[in-house]
């Protein structure tokens, strides 16, 4: 009885390592990123802050200095609002876009942009003399923080 016993508590310890370990296995399968902006600080007054918006249409926000609201947030696009950015990466030509545009200007913020479009993915580092289209994209971006119903993240 006992070698019975032991062996199903270490099938038990097994099957439970693995449901616990491997991913996707004992918890919902996160929701990949589908694009992402993030702003660094500059010398001045910059909004710093970075924005994840997820394939299921959830959104993170992050505002850390010089933007409204501060810290951690989340809100929602519905499925129109997703299907309108794609449209704009797609529209840009986004993976045709350089990886980078820098030039030797001091004091700027530094603005990365992230998209996958399900096979592809690329970020790409704005410091100084990116392609109108893609700061065009990166303002309706940011339009974002203002357009949408936040709610605050507590930390614990």
């Amino acid at each position: 009885m006992s070698k019975m016993l032991y062996s199903n508590v270490g099938i038990t310890c097994v099957a439970l390592f693995l449901f616990v370990s491997i991913p996707g296995l004992g918890q919902g399968s996160k929701p990949a990123v589908l694009f992402s902006q993030q702003k660094t600080p500059c010398y001045g007054y910059c909004p710093t802050y970075e924005l994840t918006v997820f394939e299921d249409g959830s959104v993170i926000f992050f505002g850390e200095a010089h933007i409204e609201p501060l810290g951690k947030h989340v809100s929602r696009l519905n499925e129109l609002e997703l299907l309108s950015f794609k449209k704009e990466f797609e529209k840009i030509r986004f993976f045709e876009l350089e990886d980078s545009y820098y030039k030797e200007v001091s004091d700027r913020s530094t603005t990365y942009v992230y998209y996958k479009d399900g096979l592809r993915e690329k970020k790409i580092m704005d410091y100084y003399g990116a392609p109108i289209e893609l700061k065009a994209l990166e303002r309706k971006i940011e339009e974002l923080i203002g357009k949408l119903a936040w709610e605050a993240i507590k930390e614990d």
